[in-house]
């Protein structure tokens, strides 16, 4: 096969993936849009400590940061 008939399917096949990928993540949104409900899962957050100051044993010494799902932000 042809290198450039190669690169022409390559292209094509990655933007038809790109097509279904934004069309189903447009469907997703938009139904939680629609609802006006959030999935439980993006609700939740992860708490991790971040050390601060300096003696490490105190828990005084850390601030907390929550993690939070990235589509909760959007």
């Amino acid at each position: 096969m042809d290198n450039n008939l190669e690169k022409i399917i390559l292209m094509l096949n990655f933007a038809n993936m790109q097509k279904t990928h934004f069309m189903r993540d447009y469907w997703f949104l938009s139904n939680i849009y629609m609802m006006e409900e959030m999935p439980d899962e993006w609700k939740n957050s992860t708490v991790i400590p971040i050390y601060r100051k300096v003696i490490k044993q105190m828990t005084e010494n850390y601030r907390e940061i929550s993690q939070l799902n990235i589509c909760y932000k959007i």
